[in-house]
């Protein structure tokens, strides 16, 4: 894969790929990433400000397709790091399953497709710190604010995970033996901890939002009920359809930092996503599938495009004038 693929257009081209109705997909992203510092103190002639350390923490992707019918396999992933310190794109693909993860300096976006008998896919990506300290632990400080300030930290979420064809159950509905299903979520992490001038503060906020779809098979029900027209009882079988699913969410993710202290405080943010899906059926006939990337022009293809098409022109205006 070209790793000078644009990110915003491989996000375009794999959203698209999604819109086909494979038996289970998903995709999450979190995007417009802001940083908005207010003052607690109205009198104050100090403007506030933070620091968005990105030197601290990692930056993660991790992409995995499977196809155990057939034994296809496929995965990619890296770490480094660093908040936000790397710009990526990755895509595992297979004949009936893909997922793909997108790294950016304020973007996260992954998704992926199942699309046959014993496929799944998974994605996901992480920066900065998105897991609590555990108690031997301190995660990566990467906020720093400026005293008495308020950090109101926002970026947007969208989710989306459909699952369709599930198999038919047969008798009852316990004894379905396959599954289509798929989710997707996205979650945004804050902690701080300080002690300063007799004031102490300690906050923890982990935010998640996600969505879950779930496919259906059809079954059949029976039970042992009186006929009072005959006089005898009889089975009586009740047919239930399949159903599919699909849900959908955007919304945002808030994160506030409050420092009340008369000192810069520091802080630990983070942000996350996934999405998974598993299949047993394949999609319906006629539906296509596909995650593809196309390359993006190098600048300096760009500028021979345009010497082309300039001396084209030129070279028409010449024969006309001639003719």
């Amino acid at each position: 894969m070209n790793q000078k693929t644009s990110v915003a257009a491989f996000c375009a081209l794999a959203m698209c790929g999604l819109n086909a109705q494979a038996a289970s997909q998903s995709a999450a992203s979190i995007t417009g990433l802001t940083f908005t510092v207010l003052s607690l103190d109205p009198n104050s002639s100090v403007a506030p400000s933070f620091s968005f350390v990105t030197s601290t923490g990692s930056t993660t992707y991790s992409v995995s397709a499977n196809d155990n019918a057939i034994g296809e396999a496929d995965s990619a992933s890296h770490t480094r790091a660093g908040t936000f310190s790397f710009t990526l794109s990755q895509l595992a693909q297979l004949t009936n399953a893909a997922a793909y993860s997108s790294v950016s300096s304020n973007t996260l976006s992954v998704g992926g497709y199942a699309n046959g008998p014993q496929t799944t896919f998974n994605a996901s990506a992480s920066t900065g710190a998105n897991t609590a300290p555990y108690y031997y632990y301190s995660s990566p400080l990467n906020l720093t604010l400026s005293a008495n300030s308020v950090l109101l930290i926002n970026a947007n979420v969208a989710l989306s995970a459909s699952a369709s064809n599930a198999p038919a159950c047969g008798y009852y509905y316990y004894s379905c033996s396959g599954s289509d299903s798929a989710s997707a979520s996205a979650t945004a992490y804050l902690s701080y901890n300080y002690s300063s001038g007799g004031i102490s503060s300690s906050y923890t906020s982990n935010k998640t939002l996600s969505v879950q779809a779930n496919a259906t098979g059809g079954y059949q029900n029976q039970s042992y009920q009186y006929d009072p027209s005959t006089g005898y009882y009889n089975w009586v079988y009740t047919n239930t359809p399949g159903a599919d699913q699909t849900q959908s969410l955007n919304q945002s993710l808030q994160s506030v930092f409050s420092n009340s202290s008369s000192t810069t405080q520091s802080a630990t943010f983070g942000l996350s996503v996934l999405a998974s899906g598993v299949a047993s059926t394949s999609a319906l006939p006629g539906d296509v599938v596909s995650l593809a990337i196309a390359a993006i022009p190098e600048p300096g293809t760009y500028a021979l495009m345009l010497q082309g098409l300039l001396l084209g022109g030129w070279l028409v205006r010449r024969r006309q004038r001639q003719g």
